[in-house]
């Protein structure tokens, strides 16, 4: 077989942080030869889309300084650049619950006074949605909801103008290091297999982070869940609203889409089955053969608890995706960046964000370790993973 073309770079994945790098390597790299590959059959199809799009402004980190911090350091940037795709208007409610909770009204306060973020006691007719025994406090918050689908098509067009090369409907089956320094890739699609060959290899594909078993996986630092999204119609007086209870219950009513229509979460009834890295199971294939069923009714009557309003949500489907996180920040809710240079193999970066925003922590990684060089790799890279995250607790990340 004849050796493949040598490009001067390759990103895995089609989702918000694949094309966000591409578009990086291009128009801040000065790259001309950036190609994207993407297993499924449209860009931004998976996780990128299939979320609540909620636009984090800090106020779920309660436990998380650092990623709270990062939330507010974020958000005015990506609502410019994205203030095209916001819902417009949304009201955004959070609630203290007064259950199973490690704060207090008075403590949610403070957490938002200390990390700058907006909010108000919420007016009475807002207040009166809520049970007053199962909540210690009820504000108005400034988070900003994403039209998801609008979304989608905004960072669609990013790829098209820049005129980046993207394979649709091909899935990379092997990756490795070869003679000349380079990485190569092996690929399998729905029409044909071929091989690439790249100076840089970028890998951004989320659950699938840990697919490829060659050198060192990334798959070690992650945890994956099957999860649901209900999406339902809310009852009139919940309409464009966005509700969140925290700590205890945690669960979210948010506007989705851009109808009429609201995605439903509970913390509690939205993970299923939960797994850490296993090499010979891929995360994909586990959604397709699970086939779950909806835990709507679960979340509905326990958040009804809080919202009463919440039981007349007439159920119109679920969203099934699989959910990743890194392990090491469960306890405390935290969504550092995984940046991972050389891994699985010297020549390729293996990146992982938790949320939209930590898009900006990714973009900073990669100017910093001067990623797009053309030289292929000399010597091992610092990995700079979960630990190298924690070390910097208490500043933005």
């Amino acid at each position: 077989m004849a050796c493949p073309r040598v490009h001067d770079a390759i990103v895995i994945g089609g989702g918000y942080f694949g094309i966000r790098v591409a578009e990086y390597l291009v128009t801040r790299g000065g790259l001309h030869d950036v190609v994207l590959i993407e297993a499924e059959a449209e860009l931004m199809s998976r996780a990128s889309l299939r979320n609540q799009g909620r636009v984090h402004g800090g106020y779920h980190y309660t436990r998380s300084w650092t990623t709270a911090m990062g939330s507010r350091i974020n958000l005015p940037r990506f609502v410019d650049e994205y203030r095209e795709c916001l819902r417009e208007p949304v009201t955004s409610i959070y609630a203290v619950s007064r259950r199973n909770s490690k704060i207090n009204g008075a403590q949610f306060q403070r957490f938002c006074q200390r990390i700058g973020a907006p909010a108000a006691p919420a007016p009475e007719s807002v207040v009166r949605l809520f049970e007053p025994q199962m909540v210690d406090g009820v504000f108005v918050v400034e988070e900003p909801v994403l039209d998801v689908d609008r979304f989608a098509e905004v960072c669609r067009d990013i790829i098209a103008k820049l005129g980046i090369a993207v394979y649709l409907r091909t899935r990379v089956v092997d990756l490795r290091e070869n003679a000349s320094g380079w990485v190569e890739l092996s690929t399998e699609g729905a029409l044909e297999s071929r091989s690439f060959a790249a100076r840089r290899v970028y890998q951004c594909t989320y659950s699938g982070l840990g697919a490829l078993r060659q050198g060192r996986s990334p798959g070690r630092f992650l945890k994956h869940e099957l999860a649901e999204l209900a999406v339902v119609h809310a009852p009139a007086e919940l309409q464009g609203m966005a509700i969140t209870v925290v700590d205890g219950s945690f669960f979210s009513l948010l506007p989705h889409g851009s109808g009429d229509e609201h995605s439903l979460s509970h913390v509690r009834y939205t993970p299923g089955k939960a797994w850490g890295h296993q090499p010979n199971v891929d995360p994909y294939a586990q959604l397709v053969a699970a086939e779950p069923a909806s835990r709507f009714d679960h979340m509905v009557r326990a958040g009804s608890r809080y919202l009463p309003a919440l039981s007349r949500c007439n159920y119109l489907r679920s969203i099934f995706e699989i959910k990743t996180v890194l392990a090491g920040n469960e306890s405390d809710d935290g969504r550092p960046i995984l940046y991972l240079p050389d891994t699985p193999v010297r020549g390729c970066t293996s990146i992982l964000g938790g949320k939209l925003d930590n898009v900006y922590d990714v973009l900073a990684r990669l100017a910093e370790h001067s990623a797009t060089s053309l030289d292929p790799p000399t010597s091992a890279s610092e990995a700079v993973g979960p630990a190298g995250v924690a070390e910097r607790e208490g500043e933005p990340e």
